[in-house]
Protein backbone atom coordinates (compact mmCIF):
# COMPACT_ATOMS: atom_id res chain seq x y z
CA UNK A 1 0.00 0.00 0.00
CA UNK A 2 1.74 3.24 -1.22
CA UNK A 3 0.26 5.58 1.57
CA UNK A 4 1.75 3.69 4.28
CA UNK A 5 4.91 4.44 5.99
CA UNK A 6 7.69 1.76 6.91
CA UNK A 7 11.37 2.08 7.96
CA UNK A 8 12.72 1.36 4.73
CA UNK A 9 9.95 3.97 3.05
CA UNK A 10 11.86 7.22 5.17
CA UNK A 11 15.35 5.77 4.05
CA UNK A 12 14.00 5.75 0.27
CA UNK A 13 12.10 9.25 0.80
CA UNK A 14 15.04 10.74 2.16
CA UNK A 15 17.15 8.92 -0.84
CA UNK A 16 15.43 10.61 -3.07
CA UNK A 17 14.76 13.53 -2.18
CA UNK A 18 18.19 14.75 -0.52
CA UNK A 19 20.78 12.38 -1.63
CA UNK A 20 23.38 14.54 0.29
CA UNK A 21 22.24 13.85 3.81
CA UNK A 22 23.40 10.10 3.69
CA UNK A 23 27.16 12.00 2.48
CA UNK A 24 27.60 14.35 5.10
CA UNK A 25 26.08 11.83 7.63
CA UNK A 26 28.69 9.51 6.15
CA UNK A 27 31.44 11.77 6.40
CA UNK A 28 30.85 13.05 9.77
CA UNK A 29 30.80 9.62 11.56
CA UNK A 30 33.55 8.35 9.95
CA UNK A 31 35.46 10.97 11.31
CA UNK A 32 33.90 11.26 14.53
CA UNK A 33 34.72 7.38 14.76
CA UNK A 34 38.44 7.99 14.00
CA UNK A 35 39.12 10.97 16.28
CA UNK A 36 38.15 8.40 18.83
CA UNK A 37 40.52 5.24 17.95
CA UNK A 38 43.05 7.56 17.35
CA UNK A 39 42.93 8.79 20.63
CA UNK A 40 42.57 5.45 22.41
CA UNK A 41 45.44 3.88 20.16
CA UNK A 42 47.46 6.79 20.74
CA UNK A 43 47.41 7.35 24.43
CA UNK A 44 48.88 3.78 25.16
CA UNK A 45 52.44 5.13 23.03
CA UNK A 46 52.37 8.96 24.60
CA UNK A 47 52.26 6.74 27.99
CA UNK A 48 54.92 4.29 26.99
CA UNK A 49 57.43 6.88 25.44
CA UNK A 50 57.15 8.87 28.49
CA UNK A 51 57.44 5.91 31.56
CA UNK A 52 59.45 3.21 29.09
CA UNK A 53 61.30 5.26 26.65
CA UNK A 54 62.14 8.06 28.40
CA UNK A 55 62.01 10.47 25.66
CA UNK A 56 61.38 14.06 26.16
CA UNK A 57 61.05 15.29 22.29
CA UNK A 58 59.58 11.94 20.85
CA UNK A 59 56.66 12.15 23.17
CA UNK A 60 56.19 16.01 22.15
CA UNK A 61 56.64 15.17 18.56
CA UNK A 62 53.49 12.28 19.29
CA UNK A 63 51.34 14.27 21.14
CA UNK A 64 51.93 18.02 18.52
CA UNK A 65 51.03 15.22 15.71
CA UNK A 66 47.72 14.14 17.52
CA UNK A 67 46.75 17.33 18.35
CA UNK A 68 46.89 18.46 14.88
CA UNK A 69 45.28 15.76 13.68
CA UNK A 70 42.70 16.26 15.86
CA UNK A 71 42.31 19.66 14.97
CA UNK A 72 41.80 19.28 11.48
CA UNK A 73 39.26 16.51 11.85
CA UNK A 74 37.52 18.96 14.24
CA UNK A 75 38.05 21.81 11.59
CA UNK A 76 36.94 19.88 8.44
CA UNK A 77 33.60 18.43 10.75
CA UNK A 78 32.36 21.90 12.28
CA UNK A 79 33.21 24.24 9.50
CA UNK A 80 32.49 21.44 6.35
CA UNK A 81 30.36 18.53 6.97
CA UNK A 82 28.60 20.23 10.06
CA UNK A 83 27.60 23.31 7.86
CA UNK A 84 26.68 20.93 4.71
CA UNK A 85 24.63 18.48 6.59
CA UNK A 86 22.36 21.44 8.49
CA UNK A 87 21.47 22.66 5.18
CA UNK A 88 20.55 19.81 3.76
CA UNK A 89 18.66 18.69 6.90
CA UNK A 90 16.56 21.93 6.61
CA UNK A 91 16.27 21.62 2.67
CA UNK A 92 14.51 18.08 3.77
CA UNK A 93 12.62 19.29 6.35
CA UNK A 94 11.11 21.95 4.56
CA UNK A 95 10.46 19.96 1.67
CA UNK A 96 8.81 16.86 3.50
CA UNK A 97 6.27 19.48 6.00
CA UNK A 98 5.05 20.36 2.65
CA UNK A 99 4.74 16.72 1.65
CA UNK A 100 2.51 16.01 4.58
CA UNK A 101 0.82 19.18 4.71
CA UNK A 102 -0.59 18.14 0.81
CA UNK A 103 -1.85 14.94 2.15
CA UNK A 104 -4.24 16.92 4.48
CA UNK A 105 -5.93 18.05 1.46
CA UNK A 106 -7.43 14.29 0.96
CA UNK A 107 -8.60 14.02 4.57
CA UNK A 108 -12.48 13.78 4.69
CA UNK A 109 -13.77 17.09 6.33
CA UNK A 110 -15.35 15.47 8.78
CA UNK A 111 -13.08 14.14 10.52
CA UNK A 112 -11.18 17.55 11.62
CA UNK A 113 -14.49 17.44 14.05
CA UNK A 114 -12.58 14.73 15.68
CA UNK A 115 -10.54 14.72 18.60
CA UNK A 116 -8.49 11.73 18.26
CA UNK A 117 -7.68 12.66 14.45
CA UNK A 118 -6.34 16.42 15.79
CA UNK A 119 -4.51 14.61 18.52
CA UNK A 120 -2.54 11.82 16.36
CA UNK A 121 -2.45 14.88 13.35
CA UNK A 122 -1.15 17.34 15.64
CA UNK A 123 1.68 14.49 17.00
CA UNK A 124 2.14 13.69 13.33
CA UNK A 125 2.51 17.21 11.54
CA UNK A 126 4.56 19.04 14.16
CA UNK A 127 7.16 16.19 14.00
CA UNK A 128 7.08 14.50 10.93
CA UNK A 129 10.05 16.02 9.60
CA UNK A 130 12.25 15.50 12.50
CA UNK A 131 11.50 11.68 12.33
CA UNK A 132 12.50 11.21 9.18
CA UNK A 133 15.97 12.81 10.28
CA UNK A 134 16.53 11.08 13.45
CA UNK A 135 15.63 8.10 11.39
CA UNK A 136 18.88 8.83 9.25
CA UNK A 137 21.05 9.75 12.28
CA UNK A 138 19.82 6.47 14.06
CA UNK A 139 21.42 4.08 10.59
CA UNK A 140 24.35 5.89 11.11
CA UNK A 141 24.95 5.86 14.45
CA UNK A 142 24.58 2.13 14.02
CA UNK A 143 26.72 1.95 11.62
CA UNK A 144 29.76 4.73 13.45
CA UNK A 145 29.05 2.26 16.40
CA UNK A 146 30.27 -1.11 14.73
CA UNK A 147 32.83 0.78 13.79
CA UNK A 148 33.98 1.71 16.85
CA UNK A 149 33.07 -1.16 18.72
CA UNK A 150 35.37 -3.23 16.03
CA UNK A 151 38.51 -0.98 16.76
CA UNK A 152 38.33 -0.93 20.45
CA UNK A 153 37.21 -4.79 21.04
CA UNK A 154 40.70 -5.52 18.99
CA UNK A 155 42.42 -3.87 21.31
CA UNK A 156 41.16 -4.65 24.14
CA UNK A 157 41.45 -8.51 23.40
CA UNK A 158 45.54 -8.08 22.56
CA UNK A 159 45.81 -6.45 26.30
CA UNK A 160 43.05 -8.08 28.89
CA UNK A 161 40.21 -9.62 26.99
CA UNK A 162 38.48 -9.58 30.91
CA UNK A 163 37.66 -6.27 30.16
CA UNK A 164 35.18 -7.82 27.16
CA UNK A 165 33.32 -9.47 30.10
CA UNK A 166 32.81 -6.63 32.45
CA UNK A 167 31.79 -4.24 30.04
CA UNK A 168 29.47 -6.67 28.85
CA UNK A 169 27.89 -7.12 32.06
CA UNK A 170 27.06 -3.35 32.03
CA UNK A 171 25.95 -3.30 28.56
CA UNK A 172 23.31 -5.46 29.68
CA UNK A 173 22.08 -4.41 32.15
CA UNK A 174 21.86 -0.71 31.42
CA UNK A 175 20.19 -1.94 27.89
CA UNK A 176 17.35 -3.72 29.76
CA UNK A 177 16.91 -0.45 31.59
CA UNK A 178 16.96 2.22 28.58
CA UNK A 179 14.31 0.25 27.04
CA UNK A 180 11.81 0.97 29.97
CA UNK A 181 12.96 4.59 29.95
CA UNK A 182 12.10 4.57 26.68
CA UNK A 183 8.53 3.57 26.70
CA UNK A 184 8.24 5.29 29.54
CA UNK A 185 9.06 8.25 27.49
CA UNK A 186 6.94 7.41 24.49
CA UNK A 187 3.49 6.70 26.87
CA UNK A 188 4.71 10.47 28.34
CA UNK A 189 4.38 11.85 24.85
CA UNK A 190 1.30 10.04 24.76
CA UNK A 191 -0.58 11.03 27.74
CA UNK A 192 0.38 14.65 27.65
CA UNK A 193 -0.50 15.41 23.61
CA UNK A 194 -3.90 16.56 24.18
CA UNK A 195 -3.14 18.72 27.27
CA UNK A 196 0.20 20.24 25.23
CA UNK A 197 -2.67 20.99 22.15
CA UNK A 198 -4.89 22.37 24.61
CA UNK A 199 -2.60 24.77 26.27
CA UNK A 200 -0.80 25.97 22.78
CA UNK A 201 -4.13 27.74 21.88
CA UNK A 202 -4.81 28.93 25.33
CA UNK A 203 -1.37 30.41 25.13
CA UNK A 204 -2.36 31.85 21.83
CA UNK A 205 -5.57 33.37 22.86
CA UNK A 206 -3.32 36.17 24.96
CA UNK A 207 -1.39 37.38 21.48
CA UNK A 208 -3.87 36.93 18.68
CA UNK A 209 -5.44 39.84 17.98
CA UNK A 210 -8.74 38.06 16.88
CA UNK A 211 -8.94 37.12 20.74
CA UNK A 212 -7.22 40.40 22.49
CA UNK A 213 -10.22 42.81 22.42
CA UNK A 214 -12.72 39.90 23.92
CA UNK A 215 -10.72 39.09 26.50
CA UNK A 216 -10.53 42.93 27.65
CA UNK A 217 -14.03 43.73 26.78
CA UNK A 218 -15.56 40.51 28.44
CA UNK A 219 -12.89 40.61 31.32
CA UNK A 220 -11.54 36.79 30.09
CA UNK A 221 -7.85 36.95 30.92
CA UNK A 222 -8.18 35.47 34.40
CA UNK A 223 -10.53 32.90 33.44
CA UNK A 224 -8.16 31.67 30.56
CA UNK A 225 -5.41 31.90 33.03
CA UNK A 226 -7.57 29.06 35.00
CA UNK A 227 -8.21 27.34 32.82
CA UNK A 228 -4.26 27.30 31.12
CA UNK A 229 -3.16 26.47 35.03
CA UNK A 230 -5.62 24.02 35.68
CA UNK A 231 -4.49 22.09 32.03
CA UNK A 232 -0.71 22.91 33.32
CA UNK A 233 -1.29 20.79 36.63
CA UNK A 234 -2.84 18.30 35.25
CA UNK A 235 -0.16 17.55 32.20
CA UNK A 236 2.70 18.00 35.29
CA UNK A 237 0.79 15.12 37.23
CA UNK A 238 1.43 13.35 34.43
CA UNK A 239 4.95 14.31 33.85
CA UNK A 240 5.74 13.82 38.02
CA UNK A 241 4.42 10.11 37.54
CA UNK A 242 6.46 9.84 34.85
CA UNK A 243 9.70 11.12 36.30
CA UNK A 244 10.02 9.71 39.46
CA UNK A 245 9.67 6.26 37.31
CA UNK A 246 12.30 7.61 35.24
CA UNK A 247 14.53 9.17 38.46
CA UNK A 248 15.02 5.37 39.76
CA UNK A 249 15.92 3.82 36.36
CA UNK A 250 18.32 6.88 35.32
CA UNK A 251 19.82 6.29 39.16
CA UNK A 252 20.50 2.17 38.62
CA UNK A 253 21.91 3.09 35.22
CA UNK A 254 24.02 5.28 36.96
CA UNK A 255 25.18 3.16 39.18
CA UNK A 256 26.11 0.18 36.82
CA UNK A 257 27.88 2.47 35.03
CA UNK A 258 30.13 3.65 38.04
CA UNK A 259 30.64 -0.49 39.31
CA UNK A 260 32.00 -0.97 35.46
CA UNK A 261 34.46 1.35 36.12
CA UNK A 262 35.57 0.45 39.71
CA UNK A 263 36.05 -3.56 38.20
CA UNK A 264 38.11 -2.38 35.38
CA UNK A 265 40.21 -0.71 37.95
CA UNK A 266 40.68 -3.34 40.00
CA UNK A 267 41.50 -5.51 37.02
CA UNK A 268 44.11 -3.25 35.88
CA UNK A 269 45.75 -3.01 39.11
CA UNK A 270 46.01 -6.51 39.67
CA UNK A 271 47.17 -7.07 35.94
CA UNK A 272 49.82 -4.29 36.73
CA UNK A 273 51.31 -5.56 39.83
CA UNK A 274 51.09 -9.05 38.46
CA UNK A 275 53.31 -7.96 35.03
CA UNK A 276 50.48 -8.53 32.74
CA UNK A 277 50.02 -4.83 31.67
CA UNK A 278 51.97 -1.30 31.59
CA UNK A 279 51.28 2.04 32.54
CA UNK A 280 50.52 2.59 28.71
CA UNK A 281 48.45 -0.43 28.78
CA UNK A 282 46.40 1.07 31.32
CA UNK A 283 45.45 4.21 30.29
CA UNK A 284 44.86 2.60 27.13
CA UNK A 285 42.28 0.10 28.61
CA UNK A 286 40.59 2.62 31.04
CA UNK A 287 39.51 4.89 27.97
CA UNK A 288 38.68 1.95 25.58
CA UNK A 289 36.53 -0.38 28.29
CA UNK A 290 35.02 3.05 28.88
CA UNK A 291 34.07 3.92 25.31
CA UNK A 292 33.25 0.35 24.58
CA UNK A 293 30.66 0.35 27.05
CA UNK A 294 28.99 3.74 25.64
CA UNK A 295 29.53 2.34 22.17
CA UNK A 296 27.74 -0.83 23.49
CA UNK A 297 25.08 0.86 25.08
CA UNK A 298 24.54 3.12 22.43
CA UNK A 299 24.02 0.70 20.23
CA UNK A 300 22.23 -1.52 21.89
CA UNK A 301 19.56 1.44 22.75
CA UNK A 302 19.36 2.16 19.07
CA UNK A 303 16.94 -0.96 19.36
CA UNK A 304 14.76 0.74 21.83
CA UNK A 305 14.92 4.10 19.22
CA UNK A 306 14.00 1.93 16.53
CA UNK A 307 11.17 0.56 18.50
CA UNK A 308 10.34 4.06 19.49
CA UNK A 309 10.66 5.18 15.43
CA UNK A 310 8.35 2.30 15.03
CA UNK A 311 5.85 3.51 17.09
CA UNK A 312 5.75 6.43 15.48
CA UNK A 313 5.51 5.22 12.53
CA UNK A 314 2.60 2.97 13.38
CA UNK A 315 1.13 6.69 15.05
CA UNK A 316 1.65 8.03 11.06
CA UNK A 317 -0.02 5.37 9.71
CA UNK A 318 -3.35 6.07 11.72
CA UNK A 319 -3.16 9.50 10.40
CA UNK A 320 -2.47 8.49 6.85
CA UNK A 321 -5.30 5.98 6.99
CA UNK A 322 -7.52 8.85 7.48
CA UNK A 323 -6.22 9.95 3.89
CA UNK A 324 -8.60 9.37 1.09
CA UNK A 325 -6.33 6.73 -1.20
CA UNK A 326 -9.74 6.04 -3.22
CA UNK A 327 -8.33 5.85 -7.11
CA UNK A 328 -11.47 4.34 -8.44
CA UNK A 329 -12.07 6.20 -11.82
CA UNK A 330 -14.69 9.26 -10.68
CA UNK A 331 -16.92 10.99 -12.86
CA UNK A 332 -15.30 14.65 -13.01
CA UNK A 333 -17.96 17.36 -13.06
CA UNK A 334 -17.01 20.28 -15.45
CA UNK A 335 -20.10 22.29 -15.41
CA UNK A 336 -22.85 22.28 -12.73
CA UNK A 337 -26.63 22.17 -13.86
CA UNK A 338 -28.30 20.43 -11.24
CA UNK A 339 -28.27 19.85 -7.84
CA UNK A 340 -30.31 17.30 -5.81
CA UNK A 341 -30.60 16.35 -2.43
CA UNK A 342 -32.67 12.96 -1.54
CA UNK A 343 -33.51 11.86 1.75
CA UNK A 344 -29.93 13.44 2.79
CA UNK A 345 -29.40 12.53 6.74
CA UNK A 346 -26.31 13.58 8.87
CA UNK A 347 -25.09 13.41 12.19
CA UNK A 348 -21.30 14.19 13.14
CA UNK A 349 -18.81 12.25 14.32
CA UNK A 350 -19.51 11.18 18.02
CA UNK A 351 -22.46 12.96 17.57
CA UNK A 352 -25.57 11.73 19.22
CA UNK A 353 -28.61 13.40 17.27
CA UNK A 354 -28.95 13.98 13.40
CA UNK A 355 -27.82 17.57 12.45
CA UNK A 356 -29.34 17.06 8.80
CA UNK A 357 -32.63 15.04 9.08
CA UNK A 358 -34.45 13.44 5.69
CA UNK A 359 -33.51 16.58 3.82
CA UNK A 360 -34.77 16.57 0.18
CA UNK A 361 -34.92 19.06 -2.58
CA UNK A 362 -33.52 20.24 -6.18
CA UNK A 363 -32.11 23.35 -7.26
CA UNK A 364 -30.97 24.01 -11.40
CA UNK A 365 -28.33 26.62 -12.90
CA UNK A 366 -29.60 29.78 -13.38
CA UNK A 367 -31.68 29.84 -9.79
CA UNK A 368 -31.38 32.08 -6.68
CA UNK A 369 -31.63 30.13 -3.37
CA UNK A 370 -32.07 31.45 -0.13
CA UNK A 371 -31.69 29.28 2.53
CA UNK A 372 -33.20 30.59 6.15
CA UNK A 373 -33.85 29.60 9.78
CA UNK A 374 -32.81 29.94 13.27
CA UNK A 375 -29.48 29.46 14.74
CA UNK A 376 -28.58 26.01 14.89
CA UNK A 377 -31.06 24.79 11.93
CA UNK A 378 -28.50 23.24 10.32
CA UNK A 379 -27.93 25.86 7.33
CA UNK A 380 -24.05 26.03 7.03
CA UNK A 381 -24.42 22.03 7.82
CA UNK A 382 -26.27 21.63 4.56
CA UNK A 383 -23.89 24.22 2.66
CA UNK A 384 -20.97 21.89 3.39
CA UNK A 385 -22.79 18.22 2.46
CA UNK A 386 -23.74 20.35 -1.14
CA UNK A 387 -19.98 21.37 -1.52
CA UNK A 388 -18.76 17.34 -0.74
CA UNK A 389 -16.87 18.70 2.60
CA UNK A 390 -18.95 16.00 4.04
CA UNK A 391 -19.02 12.64 2.61
CA UNK A 392 -20.58 9.83 5.24
CA UNK A 393 -24.29 10.79 4.49
CA UNK A 394 -27.11 8.81 3.86
CA UNK A 395 -29.37 9.48 1.42
CA UNK A 396 -28.45 10.23 -2.02
CA UNK A 397 -26.77 13.58 -3.47
CA UNK A 398 -26.94 13.65 -7.09
CA UNK A 399 -24.81 16.45 -9.37
CA UNK A 400 -26.61 16.44 -12.69
CA UNK A 401 -28.24 13.59 -11.95
CA UNK A 402 -24.92 11.54 -11.05
CA UNK A 403 -24.40 10.67 -7.18
CA UNK A 404 -22.30 12.95 -5.47
CA UNK A 405 -19.99 9.61 -4.07
CA UNK A 406 -19.43 9.09 -8.19
CA UNK A 407 -17.61 12.13 -8.66
CA UNK A 408 -14.49 13.41 -7.87
CA UNK A 409 -15.05 15.30 -5.27
CA UNK A 410 -11.64 17.46 -5.66
CA UNK A 411 -12.86 18.61 -9.27
CA UNK A 412 -16.35 19.16 -8.19
CA UNK A 413 -15.30 21.30 -5.03
CA UNK A 414 -13.54 23.77 -7.46
CA UNK A 415 -16.90 24.36 -9.08
CA UNK A 416 -17.51 26.22 -5.83
CA UNK A 417 -17.40 30.03 -4.85
CA UNK A 418 -17.87 30.30 -1.08
CA UNK A 419 -17.95 32.39 1.53
CA UNK A 420 -18.03 30.58 4.34
CA UNK A 421 -19.74 31.73 7.93
CA UNK A 422 -16.02 31.35 9.71
CA UNK A 423 -13.99 33.01 6.18
CA UNK A 424 -10.48 33.58 6.35
CA UNK A 425 -8.72 36.64 6.10
CA UNK A 426 -4.90 35.96 5.53
CA UNK A 427 -1.45 38.49 6.78
CA UNK A 428 -1.09 38.01 3.11
CA UNK A 429 -1.69 41.07 0.28
CA UNK A 430 -5.33 41.91 -1.11
CA UNK A 431 -4.41 40.44 -4.34
CA UNK A 432 -3.12 37.34 -2.73
CA UNK A 433 -6.09 36.78 -0.72
CA UNK A 434 -8.16 37.48 -3.33
CA UNK A 435 -6.47 35.12 -6.40
CA UNK A 436 -4.15 32.82 -4.04
CA UNK A 437 -1.56 33.11 -6.47
CA UNK A 438 -3.74 32.59 -9.85
CA UNK A 439 -2.16 35.90 -10.91
CA UNK A 440 -6.00 37.62 -12.24
CA UNK A 441 -5.75 40.74 -13.65
CA UNK A 442 -5.04 43.68 -11.61
CA UNK A 443 -7.89 45.76 -13.32
CA UNK A 444 -10.62 43.00 -12.93
CA UNK A 445 -9.80 42.84 -9.74
CA UNK A 446 -10.32 46.31 -9.19
CA UNK A 447 -13.48 46.03 -11.28
CA UNK A 448 -14.93 43.81 -8.13
CA UNK A 449 -13.66 45.93 -5.61
CA UNK A 450 -15.10 49.11 -7.08
CA UNK A 451 -18.68 46.89 -7.06
CA UNK A 452 -18.28 46.15 -3.44
CA UNK A 453 -17.54 50.16 -2.95
CA UNK A 454 -13.94 48.67 -1.94
CA UNK A 455 -11.95 50.45 -4.48
CA UNK A 456 -11.61 54.12 -3.04
CA UNK A 457 -9.97 52.39 0.02
CA UNK A 458 -7.50 50.24 -1.13
CA UNK A 459 -6.51 52.70 -3.51
CA UNK A 460 -5.70 55.29 -0.49
CA UNK A 461 -3.35 52.67 0.45
CA UNK A 462 0.55 53.38 -0.42
CA UNK A 463 0.75 49.66 -1.84
CA UNK A 464 -2.81 49.25 -3.27
CA UNK A 465 -3.74 46.37 -3.95
CA UNK A 466 -0.49 44.98 -2.81
CA UNK A 467 -0.98 45.75 0.41
CA UNK A 468 -0.95 43.66 3.20
CA UNK A 469 -3.71 42.75 5.51
CA UNK A 470 -2.60 43.12 8.66
CA UNK A 471 0.50 44.25 10.54
CA UNK A 472 0.98 41.23 12.47
CA UNK A 473 4.34 40.52 9.67
CA UNK A 474 4.57 43.71 7.87
CA UNK A 475 4.60 47.09 9.72
CA UNK A 476 3.21 48.55 6.57
CA UNK A 477 0.51 46.60 6.63
CA UNK A 478 -3.35 47.95 7.12
CA UNK A 479 -6.08 46.84 9.09
CA UNK A 480 -9.60 46.26 7.58
CA UNK A 481 -12.82 46.17 8.99
CA UNK A 482 -14.88 43.07 9.31
CA UNK A 483 -17.24 44.45 7.12
CA UNK A 484 -14.25 45.28 4.00
CA UNK A 485 -12.91 41.96 5.32
CA UNK A 486 -16.01 40.59 4.20
CA UNK A 487 -16.43 42.34 0.83
CA UNK A 488 -12.87 40.69 -0.09
CA UNK A 489 -13.87 37.45 0.88
CA UNK A 490 -17.11 37.97 -1.54
CA UNK A 491 -14.50 39.17 -4.19
CA UNK A 492 -12.57 35.92 -3.88
CA UNK A 493 -15.75 33.79 -4.15
CA UNK A 494 -16.90 35.22 -7.60
CA UNK A 495 -13.10 35.88 -9.15
CA UNK A 496 -13.00 32.19 -10.44
CA UNK A 497 -16.03 32.36 -12.57
CA UNK A 498 -17.70 28.96 -10.39
CA UNK A 499 -20.39 27.68 -11.24
CA UNK A 500 -21.90 28.19 -8.25
CA UNK A 501 -21.92 31.25 -5.63
CA UNK A 502 -22.05 30.86 -1.89
CA UNK A 503 -22.60 32.93 0.74
CA UNK A 504 -23.11 31.63 4.12
CA UNK A 505 -23.78 34.96 6.49
CA UNK A 506 -21.71 37.02 3.96
CA UNK A 507 -23.30 40.22 5.10
CA UNK A 508 -23.24 40.31 8.83
CA UNK A 509 -20.96 43.08 9.30
CA UNK A 510 -22.12 45.03 5.96
CA UNK A 511 -25.04 47.72 6.70
CA UNK A 512 -27.99 47.21 4.87
CA UNK A 513 -27.84 49.82 2.14
CA UNK A 514 -24.73 48.05 1.19
CA UNK A 515 -25.68 44.54 1.30
CA UNK A 516 -28.84 45.03 -1.46
CA UNK A 517 -25.81 46.96 -3.39
CA UNK A 518 -23.84 43.73 -3.08
CA UNK A 519 -26.24 41.45 -3.32
CA UNK A 520 -27.99 42.80 -6.59
CA UNK A 521 -24.45 42.54 -7.95
CA UNK A 522 -23.88 38.85 -6.89
CA UNK A 523 -27.51 38.14 -8.92
CA UNK A 524 -25.69 39.68 -12.29
CA UNK A 525 -22.17 37.46 -11.43
CA UNK A 526 -24.34 34.42 -10.93
CA UNK A 527 -26.40 34.81 -14.38
CA UNK A 528 -26.77 31.47 -15.98
CA UNK A 529 -25.05 29.95 -12.45
CA UNK A 530 -26.69 29.03 -9.34
CA UNK A 531 -26.39 31.47 -6.22
CA UNK A 532 -27.03 30.63 -2.88
CA UNK A 533 -27.10 32.71 0.46
CA UNK A 534 -27.43 32.41 4.18
CA UNK A 535 -29.06 35.00 5.79
CA UNK A 536 -30.04 35.79 9.21
CA UNK A 537 -31.74 39.12 7.55
CA UNK A 538 -33.91 38.52 4.99
CA UNK A 539 -33.92 41.71 2.73
CA UNK A 540 -32.67 39.60 -0.06
CA UNK A 541 -34.71 36.70 0.47
CA UNK A 542 -37.87 38.16 -1.72
CA UNK A 543 -36.51 37.81 -5.27
CA UNK A 544 -34.94 34.39 -4.48
CA UNK A 545 -36.67 31.70 -7.28
CA UNK A 546 -36.50 29.40 -3.99
CA UNK A 547 -36.65 29.64 0.12
CA UNK A 548 -35.76 26.45 1.89
CA UNK A 549 -36.45 27.07 5.87
CA UNK A 550 -34.77 24.73 8.06
CA UNK A 551 -35.80 24.04 11.76
CA UNK A 552 -33.55 21.40 13.85
CA UNK A 553 -32.35 19.65 10.50
CA UNK A 554 -35.62 19.16 8.57
CA UNK A 555 -37.29 21.22 5.48
CA UNK A 556 -39.89 23.27 7.60
CA UNK A 557 -41.25 24.90 4.50
CA UNK A 558 -40.10 25.37 0.82
CA UNK A 559 -41.08 27.69 -1.86
CA UNK A 560 -40.98 31.37 -3.22
CA UNK A 561 -41.44 34.16 -1.03
CA UNK A 562 -44.92 34.86 -1.65
CA UNK A 563 -45.94 30.86 -1.22
CA UNK A 564 -44.33 31.04 1.87
CA UNK A 565 -45.47 33.99 3.55
CA UNK A 566 -49.36 32.56 2.31
CA UNK A 567 -48.54 30.05 4.44
CA UNK A 568 -48.09 31.94 7.98
CA UNK A 569 -45.56 29.68 9.41
CA UNK A 570 -41.73 30.10 10.54
CA UNK A 571 -40.91 32.35 7.29
CA UNK A 572 -43.49 34.73 7.73
CA UNK A 573 -42.81 34.79 11.46
CA UNK A 574 -39.27 35.66 10.68
CA UNK A 575 -40.09 38.32 7.75
CA UNK A 576 -42.75 39.96 9.58
CA UNK A 577 -39.98 40.62 12.50
CA UNK A 578 -37.77 42.28 10.52
CA UNK A 579 -39.74 43.91 7.83
CA UNK A 580 -39.31 47.47 8.75
CA UNK A 581 -35.89 47.44 8.35
CA UNK A 582 -35.80 47.34 4.93
CA UNK A 583 -39.35 47.82 3.87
Amino acid sequence: MENKLTIKKILKDVWVMKKSIYIYNFLLTTFNILKILLATYILKYIFDVIVIDNNYRKSLIVILAYGISILLIEVINKYFINYKLEISNIDFKDKINIKYCSKIENIPFEYFENSDFKDVSNRVISTIADKYISTISIFFAIYGNILLIIGLTSLIVALGYWIVFFVAFSVIISTLITLKISKNSFNRYIQTTNKNRFLSYIKSLFYNRTFIAENRVFDNTDFFKEKYNDTAIERLDIIKKSRIKLFFLEATKSLIEVLLIVMVFAYLVISYFNKKVGVGDIASLVNASQQLNAALISLISILPKLKEIGMYVNDTNVFLSYVNTDEVSKTKVKEINSIEFKNVKFKYPQANSLSINDVSFRIEKGMNISIVGENGAGKSTLIKLLIGLYEQYEGEILINNISLKKCDLKAYTHLFGVVFQDYNIYPLTIKENIDFGKNYNEEEINQKLKKVQLLDKINSLDNKINTVVSKEFDKNGTILSGGEMQKIAIIRSIINNNNVIVVDEAFSHIDTKSELLIYKMLREEAKNKILISISHRLATTINSDLIIVLNNGVIHEIGTHDTLMKNQSIYYEMFNTQKNQYL
